[in-house]
């Protein structure tokens, strides 16, 4: 995870960081000119990569949070009240699509792990409309008085339906009850930026997320 003041510390830490190396790397991240020259550096190619993209970080003072209108009844529901199944393959989905994910031999069994983790089952809701699960949003991280959102996650089909806006939203309004005043979120998604941008995120900078098969 790079976040270097300046390209002396930066060229100091790489070089530490090669001499010290004892385990397998499993991916970059930080901010895109940082983790673009670390990459370089240790001459990791494209075809090592499973994900190597830039990414925009979004950041939202609580305060300044905007609630969409629905259409219909919404309502945010923990995770323990839908069905499993439908859970796992929202989450295996999500990890393919914007993770960049094999579907191996593993595959199940480590996505089936995290979706029922102790923190997903404490930090992640589904939205339902009508009564029905229609997208998933989470916390990957809390710190202090901030949290990161990750994973959102709407299927295909009812995606363009402003779904993924107000899960995030109804997510952070209860992150806001519980003390947190900021949010944090990286994305490249055109669309997601839009719903991001539309209930208060703005973006501050540009993050490299490069993850190894």
């Amino acid at each position: 995870m790079m976040q270097a003041p300046d390209s002396d510390v930066l060229d100091a830490l790489i070089d530490a960081f090669q001499k010290n190396m004892k385990r397998p790397l499993k991916g970059v991240l930080g901010p895109d000119a940082q983790a673009s020259k670390l990459i370089h550096t240790l001459g990791i190619t494209q075809p090592d990569f499973g994900m190597n993209e830039c990414e925009g970080l979004y950041a939202l003072v609580l305060d300044d949070l905007l609630i969409p209108e629905c259409e219909g009844s919404a309502e945010l529901a923990t995770l323990e009240k839908i069905d499993s199944t439908l859970i796992l393959n929202w989450m295996k989905a999500y990890n393919i699509e914007a993770l960049g994910a094999e579907d191996n031999s593993t595959f199940e069994a480590r996505i089936k792990e995290e979706a029922f983790s102790d923190w997903a089952l404490q930090n992640r809701c589904v939205l339902l409309v009508e009564g029905a699960p229609v997208s998933l949003a989470g916390c990957n991280a809390k710190v202090e008085d901030m949290c990161q959102i990750g994973p959102v996650w709407t299927p295909p089909e009812f995606r363009g339906r402003g779904y993924a806006r107000l899960v995030t939203a109804l997510l952070l309004a209860q992150e806001k009850l519980s003390g947190k005043s900021r949010a944090i979120l990286f994305t490249k998604n055109p669309a997601a930026e839009k719903a991001y941008q539309a209930i208060g995120f703005k973006q501050i900078g540009d993050f490299r997320l490069a993850l190894l098969k």
